[in-house]
């Protein structure tokens, strides 16, 4: 009985750290979320103005008195690598995205696993041997800490 009741405080224990830890990387994961959305729908924005900028330096290449003005702004172009922003600046937010939705993934496996719904069993391997405590987990090895099966039946 005694082992019963500390195994289920040591789950309860486990699952209010997952629900802080979860907190705790929901909320600014969010934040740069929502800002790297409007960043991309911003830049599509920049990428319009970029085209007609473009437009307008390569008309004004033709224009005698403007064509010395054309010409230091394609080297600004050349300089800054303009046409490789353009392209590789989106691949960058898109990844970012990737990203946030794997940590958004992450965070959503940890409120599951503080606030399981239906029946649920949990085994703690260091349990099955005889531990009294559980080992500290190491590097990637955390997974094998902790078996968590839901069942919904």
């Amino acid at each position: 009985m005694t082992s019963r009741l500390l195994m289920t405080q040591t789950i309860e224990s486990v699952g209010r750290l997952g629900a802080g830890i979860a907190h705790e990387i929901n909320t600014p994961s969010q934040y740069i979320s929502d800002n790297t959305s409007f960043l991309s729908v911003s830049f599509q924005q920049f990428a319009r103005f970029f085209a007609a900028t473009r437009n307008l330096r390569l008309h004004a290449a033709t224009v005698p008195e403007l064509a010395a003005d054309a010409a230091a702004l394609a080297e600004v172009e050349q300089a800054v690598g303009l046409e490789y922003l353009i392209g590789e600046i989106p691949c960058a937010i898109e990844q970012t995205l990737q990203g946030l939705g794997q940590i958004k993934r992450i965070v959503t496996s940890l409120k599951e696993f503080s606030h399981p719904v239906g029946r649920e069993e949990f085994s703690f391997p260091w349990a099955a041997h005889g531990g009294s405590q559980p080992p500290p987990p190491r590097g990637g090895q955390w997974k094998n800490w902790v078996t968590f099966v839901k069942n919904a039946d």
